[in-house]
């Protein structure tokens, strides 16, 4: 899996008239755009996204996610939000047959660090591959919803949230931002989006990046954009490209056709955590679901053109 496997296909087209205020911020690392007519909204955003940073940044000692990770075999006290996330995930890691996987964090943290090293770095043998795919599974975590406890039942299970929890941050603030009032706006977390409202009186307008530029403009309200693929972000070894999104049932750098895939959603956690999906499983697997689902869409990006599933 392997995020953020996110790459920015993603430019934002909005009007440069002067009631829309535009925020930029880094919060953890991570680039957060706000743009609305209301002066309140980025605030707002702000503040729930260093809220649950604290719950979901794994590595921030203080963080309760970092916190859980270091309590195997034992009944964690967790949060709402944290409980609610795992639950989605498991969910995911079904709906996606093992393709979204969060129980492989030293897997990928593996292939993020070996894609930095030399050049002449040696491609990993099976066994070292087959060693990091067996700590742990998503059947190691146990959920009780009662108690509002956690439990890792494995020394060697590690959790990696990177690739659902961003989404589920910014529904939260799309969240918060409607309680506020607020009916307008556009929340862009280093690629994952969501286009509340419309912007002034209009879709906010989303374009898809292909290898020379702009190929598709798309028109949002009321849902969420995210985007993964290989088109800016690979890792390159002794003349070859490897692709930094990673199968967690083979252990390796996915090798795919196509570039990247956007989705659209009602919710940016399901999104988030699909363009990985689609971009691992292919085209017929992103159908299938789709046709379970038509509120998605998903776009497939090639060298030669893009591709809609709706």
């Amino acid at each position: 899996m392997l995020k953020k496997a996110i790459i920015l296909f993603l430019l934002f087209f909005s009007s440069c008239a002067p009631f829309i205020n535009k925020d930029k911020f880094i919060v953890s690392g991570t680039y957060l755009e706000v743009q609305s007519p209301d002066e309140h909204a980025a605030k707002v955003v702000y503040q729930e996204f260093r809220r649950l940073d604290l719950i979901f940044n794994s590595y921030q000692k203080n963080s309760e996610s970092y916190k859980l990770n270091k309590s195997p075999n034992k009944a964690f006290k967790a949060s709402s939000e944290l409980v609610e996330v795992i639950k989605a995930a498991k969910k995911y890691y079904k709906l996606s047959e093992g393709a979204f996987d969060i129980t492989k964090a030293k897997l990928y943290s593996f292939w993020k660090k070996w894609g930095k090293e030399s050049q002449t770095s040696k491609f990993p043998s099976f066994e070292e591959i087959a060693q990091l795919q067996d700590a742990g599974d998503i059947d190691s975590i146990e959920i009780d919803e009662a108690k509002k406890t956690i439990r890792i039942n494995d020394n060697q299970l590690t959790i990696d949230f990177s690739g659902i929890a961003k989404g589920y941050i910014v529904d939260k603030a799309v969240l918060k931002l409607k309680k506020s009032g607020i009916e307008s706006a556009l929340v862009n977390a280093g690629g994952e989006v969501y286009c509340l409202g419309k912007n002034k009186k209009k879709p906010w307008r989303v374009g898809i990046k292909g290898p020379s530029g702009i190929i598709k403009i798309i028109e949002v309200v009321d849902a969420a954009v995210a985007t993964s693929g290989n088109y800016e972000q690979f890792y390159e070894k002794s003349g070859k490209s490897y692709s930094h999104i990673i199968d967690p049932r083979t252990g390796y750098p996915v090798n795919k056709k196509f570039l990247g895939v956007t989705v659209i959603a009602k919710k940016c956690i399901k999104a988030d955590v699909l363009a990985t999906t689609f971009f691992i499983n292919g085209k017929e697997f992103a159908k299938k679901i789709i046709k379970d689902d038509p509120s998605i869409t998903a776009y497939f990006v090639t060298e030669a053109e893009i591709e809609k599933i709706n």
